[in-house]
């Protein structure tokens, strides 16, 4: 199963260049002239928090986006992909815990809400170097779509989707292959 892989995968892609916080998130591959990380996982949420979180989407199959939540509250691969999650506040959180804290799948809702996107449609990540983003359709298959709305791809599952991620982020960073977002 490719969620237990991923972090395995990420330690031998960043030659073990990590750091975890006090919060769960883990830290991969230190940009030391940007002082950032390039790639980042949010630890799991409870079983509580996901149906806490999934009652507030009406949508028919969520189970793709639910599994993954089992394994990690959001992620940001290889400054390609930013799948979002749950955001959990709790006081004493240092300003890097805070600046790593899961994208916010509500908001990840509204940037690409449009009148003529599916009612199926649940929209769970984005890509500004792809310049798309994706959703999970009524059949819990993950679909790649661009700005205007059209669908240049698809994946039958979410783990389909993520060994995609991870194969295109390898390849990046064995060609020193950056983005660069400023």
């Amino acid at each position: 199963m490719i969620y237990k892989d991923i972090p395995n995968l990420l330690d031998s892609f960043y030659q073990n260049n990590k750091k975890k916080l006090r919060t769960g998130t883990i830290l991969f591959g230190l940009i030391e002239e940007e002082e950032r990380w390039h790639t980042h996982l949010q630890p799991p949420l409870s079983s509580e928090k996901i149906d806490q979180l999934m009652k507030k989407f009406d949508r028919p199959a969520l189970n793709a986006y639910r599994t993954f939540l089992t394994h990690f509250n959001g992620c940001y691969l290889f400054d390609l992909v930013r799948i979002a999650g749950y955001v959990e506040s709790y006081r004493g959180m240092s300003i890097e815990e805070e600046g790593y804290q899961p994208f916010p799948i509500e908001s990840m809702q509204q940037m690409y809400a449009r009148k003529r996107n599916p009612e199926d449609w649940f929209i769970f990540a984005d890509s500004l170097a792809w310049e798309c983003f994706f959703v999970i359709n009524k059949d819990d298959q993950i679909l790649q779509v661009n700005r205007r709305g059209k669908k240049e791809k698809s994946f039958d599952n979410m783990e389909d989707f993520l060994k995609e991620c991870m194969n295109a982020g390898k390849f990046n960073l064995e060609h020193n292959i950056w983005f660069d977002f400023k």
